[in-house]
């Protein structure tokens, strides 16, 4: 006859015990940052590089003052130019150009980033089935989704750090280079829980193309990162 078993069985943890031991939160944060990582890797790659090419190529295309005062009237205030980039503030020098190709661009790529991300951690659990099976345990709809928020905040940071590091490589000013980074990134908390870029991007291109529009960019966080107006006398 085979020998009972003597130990009593584990009993599950509960929400205090978890907490003390780190909780199911940091689990959660863990397994989603995990999930995302390759789109985090992707985006990293384009917010680096890009931010580092921009003011390379222009600093080697427009060696002089006169070549770059001549862009700044030619393309600056070109309206098919503005549909992508937003509009131009102090183009003829390094720093106003790179914030106005590279923060019309990544801000862009940061929403669009923000709405994957939100759909990932989210919804995406959802459909896995896997968000029933964790709201079965021990942890609350709370703190799922405060988890899946936080990953999103880790992931933001991360495309910050890149997109700075670009800048520093490409030998801008070390505040500048942080704030403009920051004005990128800042639309990613907003499309996380809006996922209508479309929309945002629709009035944006209204308010840098139409001269009694400008308004409309406090009505698109696209437009706020525009007007935070890094290199060009900041407005934080």
């Amino acid at each position: 006859m085979p020998a009972v078993s003597q130990e009593a069985p584990a009993r599950p943890r509960t929400r205090r015990e978890a907490r003390a031991r780190g909780g199911p939160a940091s689990a959660l944060v863990a397994r989603a940052v995990r999930d995302s990582r390759t789109l985090t890797v992707v985006f990293v790659y384009l917010f680096l590089v890009y931010s580092f090419v921009q003011p390379v190529g222009y600093r080697r295309i427009y060696t002089t003052q006169a070549s770059r005062e001549d862009f700044a009237r030619s393309f600056g205030e070109n309206s098919g130019l503005r549909l992508l980039y937003g509009e131009p503030h102090n183009v003829a020098t390094v720093d106003g150009y790179t914030a106005w190709r590279v923060g019309g661009v990544l801000a862009i790529a940061a929403a669009a980033f923000g709405v994957l991300m939100a759909v990932r951690a989210l919804r995406g659990e959802e459909d896995a089935g896997r968000t029933e099976l964790t709201l079965a345990g021990i942890v609350s709809r709370r703190t799922a989704y405060l988890s899946a928020l936080a990953a999103i905040g880790i992931a933001t940071l991360i495309l910050w750090a890149a997109e700075f590091a670009g800048f520093a490589l490409g030998q801008l000013p070390v505040a500048g280079s942080a704030y403009l980074a920051l004005a990128t990134v800042s639309v990613i908390p907003v499309f996380t829980g809006i996922g209508a870029v479309g929309l945002f991007f629709l009035l944006r291109v209204v308010a840098d193309t139409v001269s009694a529009a400008g308004w409309l960019r406090w009505a698109t966080p696209l437009g706020w990162a525009e007007e935070m107006r890094p290199f060009a006398g900041p407005r934080p």
